[in-house]
């Protein structure tokens, strides 16, 4: 389906549908580390003459006497709170009550009661906290959606809708499947791992949510600067701050949410380091595919043999970056940057010093060949063929910073020295227990090196051991997840996120696996075990690779060595 002028448009066969607002996770946000338990008796405000009082909680002293916090949670609302075939409560929001528990130093319970309830309870100290989860939709036409969900209002005021509501999701359930109601409005957060469901397979998620609202942990009125209040807005901050809710999205199937990737990086500590003045720039430049062709004795012949739309890709790629490069020329000379100019087979000879700036130009693949071969070098990554993500041929370069649309401000930046030093975390491996001398800026495959035949692997995470018949393993960091990773079946992540994940590329349909893919906190290993002869390890897709065995163990990590550092603009 497809929204135009307040009309719902079919599009081919989607089935039957679901329509979901999308509901962002806020939390508010920084670091703060030790016991929150044992700092409380500190926790004090200043009167105006000057003396000093401790602050109170009613709430906190009864969570103290009880050691226990109670949370009123939804009685059942997947993935947040629910009960499993084993009779547990769990859920995303059960990790969190469980970790502001341990942060406190005490036990937790939770009280199940209605979304419409959780705040009367809180106020009539029947819970001592409460989570609040809002959704919203958009159509014009008979829908349905669940009682006193109080986005409902709203919605009917905004879009003239006449909602068709019932007393549970159960209940909005089997209208929907009965037909009797064509369309379900609710939260997205809800609805994505219901898709993943058996008996949802005809249903699908068609329109893009809105509305986005906000989602908090709740005291009671008088308790916001108070020591409990104090003290949860410290944890939440800490969440952000490693991360923990974007791992936990993943955990749960919760939709990505921006909102919260970027309020962990901009709590996270200033990724930037001190630089010195650049004092010479040196380029290596990459070699096209169509000079591969051309200017190779063995393939000349055949590049007529090329299908003419590879032809005409690869020509006119090639007039892109030397058009670029004949720019990049002439800024050299006209700024008087002083650039010494190296073919990409020539790197060996490009000796930096310490405050060198390597400047790659290419695309991606040269700019991981730079960070490999200079290590400890600041690294500038010129995209020489570049495309918008809505235009036509060439590459998006996802490592490099500028391209013919910035090249002369980015130069006139750098030699001002109005730039910023980013530091982007490697990943590094260990093969039975010694360390590979050697990194990734993207990613690392381990399995097969040939791409038909099938990898058998065994992982182990979270204390979990899987095996798979797969097409291998991709492990990747920020940078990479949105390339190999993604492609494999991952969920992309923030750079700037503490956090490295995994995805097994096509396993096997014969078997219900716990996981396929994953995410991993720094300090982390994802240990893999391959159950066969000759596999490879691949770091950043480069040839020279490293061959396993039957019984090695491979650890895998991000690394606290040489993180790239990179010019960036923003």
């Amino acid at each position: 389906m497809r929204y135009v002028r307040n009309k719902i448009v079919p599009v081919g066969n989607t089935g039957r549908i679901v329509c979901t607002a999308k509901a962002f996770i806020m939390l508010t946000v920084t670091i703060w580390t030790g016991c929150l338990f044992i700092v409380l008796p500190l926790l004090a405000q200043q009167k105006t003459d000057g003396t000093t009082d401790i602050l109170k909680s009613e709430v906190l002293e009864r969570i103290i006497k009880k050691q226990k916090i109670t949370v009123g949670v939804s009685a059942d609302y997947r993935p947040f709170t629910y009960v499993d075939f084993n009779g547990q409560t769990i859920g995303f929001e059960i990790d969190l009550i469980a970790d502001v528990a341990q942060q406190l130093g005490v036990g937790y319970e939770t009280v199940p009661v209605p979304i419409t309830n959780r705040v009367n309870m809180l106020l009539q100290n029947e819970a001592g906290l409460a989570d609040w989860a809002v959704c919203a939709g958009i159509l014009d036409r008979r829908v349905c959606a669940v009682k006193e969900a109080f986005i409902n209002l709203d919605i009917q005021q905004k879009y003239l809708l006449n909602l068709n509501t019932y007393d549970s999701i159960d209940e909005v359930m089997v209208k929907l499947k009965n037909n009797e109601c064509v369309l379900w409005i609710f939260d997205e957060a809800y609805l994505a791992p219901l898709m993943y469901k058996k008996g949802w397979e005809d249903f699908r998620i068609v329109l893009i949510g809105e509305t986005p609202l906000t989602w908090h942990i709740a005291v009671k009125p008088g308790e916001e600067n108070s020591p409990l209040g104090l003290i949860l807005s410290e944890v939440v901050k800490n969440w952000h701050r490693q991360g923990i809710i974007p791992r936990l999205e993943w955990k749960w199937r919760l939709p990505y949410s921006a909102f919260a990737a970027m309020k962990s990086h901009n709590r996270q500590r200033k990724n930037t380091a001190p630089f010195a003045k650049i004092e010479r720039m040196l380029c290596i430049i990459k070699r096209t595919a169509y000079e591969y062709y051309t200017q190779n004795p063995e393939l000349k012949d055949k590049y007529p043999a090329l299908q003419k739309n590879t032809r005409d890709r690869l020509e006119q790629n090639n007039l892109n970056h030397h058009r670029l490069l004949r720019n990049l020329y002439d800024l050299n000379e006209t700024l008087g940057l002083g650039i010494q100019f190296f073919e990409e087979h020539e790197i060996a000879k490009c000796r930096p010093q310490q405050n060198d700036l390597i400047i790659s130009f290419g695309g991606d693949g040269t700019f991981l060949s730079c960070a490999r071969s200079f290590p400890d070098t600041l690294l500038l990554g010129i995209n020489s063929d570049f495309r918008r993500f809505d235009s036509g041929k060439g590459s998006y370069g996802a490592l490099t910073a500028l391209n013919f649309m910035n090249l002369s401000k980015g130069l006139k930046l750098i030699q001002a020295g109005k730039y910023c030093l980013r530091q982007w975390k490697r990943l590094e491996a260990d093969l039975n227990g010694t360390l590979i001398e050697r990194s990734a800026v993207n990613d690392i495959y381990i399995g097969n090196g040939v791409s038909y035949a099938t990898s058998d692997l065994s992982l182990r995470y979270e204390g979990r051991e899987e095996d798979f018949q797969c097409s291998g393993l991709v492990v990747c960091t920020g940078m990479g997840s949105h390339a190999w990773y993604r492609t494999g079946g991952g969920t992309p992540f923030h750079n700037s996120l503490d956090i490295f994940g995994f995805a097994v590329l096509m396993p096997g349909t014969k078997k219900r696996y716990h996981y396929t893919s994953g995410i991993l906190p720094h300090g982390d290993e994802l240990e893999v075990y391959p159950n066969r002869e000759g596999y490879i390890i691949s770091f950043d897709s480069k040839p020279d690779i490293i061959t396993t065995g039957i019984g090695d163990v491979i650890c895998i990590r991000l690394s606290d060595r040489n993180p790239v550092n990179v010019i960036s603009f923003s």
